[in-house]
């Protein structure tokens, strides 16, 4: 997923779930939105936790730095999924700077992680630290993750 608009309400992009691709547009420039994953993350909730060994308490977590304005998106994101039914996780839940250990995320388990790419996340340990947690999961359980790169080039 690329969303390089700042400013694009998280409720529109939801809205889009059986789009393969969107494209949006403020004040005369176009603005891509790429996923082609919605179809995934927008079926059935209840599909998200008949396949695991554990319990899945959430069905998506959102991973994000905080030191930037992208929190006011993924506020929105969070509001938007629950909206259509899904269980949201932040990384705002946990306490501030820790970041997840293993047994957290064991703990959260969801079958989805929304990576939002900012320009401060790279310089978030606990954001790097979930990264490879995350990462190490989708290597071992087949855990699917969605980037979203907010207001930065992707390249």
């Amino acid at each position: 997923m690329l969303l390089s608009d700042p400013h694009v309400d998280a409720s529109a992009v939801i809205g889009r779930e059986n789009d393969k691709e969107a494209i949006i547009k403020k004040e005369g420039e176009k603005k891509e939105l790429v996923d082609s994953s919605t179809s995934y993350l927008f079926s059935s909730p209840s599909s998200f936790s008949s396949s695991s060994d554990s319990p899945v308490t959430h069905d998506v977590f959102i991973n994000f730095s905080r030191k930037d304005d992208s929190k006011i998106f993924v506020s929105r994101l969070n509001v938007a999924l629950a909206k259509a039914g899904i269980q949201p996780y932040t990384n705002y839940q946990l306490h501030k700077g820790t970041g997840l250990g293993f047994e957290e995320l064991s703990l959260v388990d969801a079958h989805i992680s929304i990576l939002v790419f900012s320009q401060n996340y790279p310089e978030s340990s606990s954001c790097l630290n979930e990264l490879q947690q995350i990462m190490n999961s989708r290597r071992t359980k087949g855990h699917m993750v969605m980037p979203v790169f907010y207001d930065v080039d992707p390249s």
